[in-house]
């Protein structure tokens, strides 16, 4: 009768263990406080790795497995699934805080 419990998922670790760790787990948050891991192509591997055991395991009857990404974590999210990040580009001093339209052009 405990709450949920919060378990780190080391970027650093082999696939496999990355894999196994999922296995353990009910959902993943991808956090995006600093733009270092959104420009580390380790975390982008692993980020890429972590969805594509998600896809397989929501595919079987009855499973759901939560991803939440926030800021750069999204960003994270959105690249690991592209062939290129040309699509990225920096915003301006003005656009920081607008909310802006994000169009998806290949299916995600």
């Amino acid at each position: 009768a405990g709450g949920a419990r919060v378990v780190p998922v080391d970027y650093r670790k082999s696939r496999a263990e990355i894999q196994e760790l999922l296995g353990q787990l009910n959902g993943l948050y991808i956090p995006g406080d600093a733009k270092d891991t959104f420009d580390n192509p380790q975390y982008t591997d692993v980020v890429m790795t972590a969805l594509d055991w998600v896809q397989t395991h929501n595919m079987e009857e009855g499973n759901h497995f939560p991803v939440v990404g926030n800021s750069y974590g999204m960003l994270s999210m959105l690249k690991s699934q592209m062939r290129s990040d040309d699509h990225f580009k920096e915003l301006s001093g003005e656009q920081v805080h607008e909310a802006l339209q994000q169009n998806l052009l290949q299916h995600p």
